[in-house]
């Protein structure tokens, strides 16, 4: 058993999610099992893949209606997260 976190992460934004991917992967702790832009494969994904935690873009167009759905199916974490501004 790995004492890696499962996260897959949530973000419709290309750069941010590029970004998000670099930073993650350079963490031991974390284990990314996955960047997704499209929101209506989250539920899928969450039931294939049994994150630890799902990282969801605030922003993400139509996203409240995927996390209110999280909520129910995710066995995890549900976090919300949101930035302004390019990244660094």
């Amino acid at each position: 058993m790995s004492d890696q976190i499962r996260l897959l992460v949530v973000e419709d934004v290309p750069q941010v999610a590029q970004y998000i991917r670099g930073l993650l992967n350079s963490q031991s702790a974390i284990k990314l099992l996955d960047v997704v832009s499209d929101g209506s494969k989250v539920l899928n994904l969450v039931a294939e893949l049994r994150p630890d935690v799902v990282l969801v873009d605030a922003l993400l167009q139509g996203g409240g209606l995927y996390r209110d759905e999280l909520v129910k199916f995710a066995d995890g974490a549900i976090a919300q997260m949101s930035a302004s501004g390019a990244p660094r």
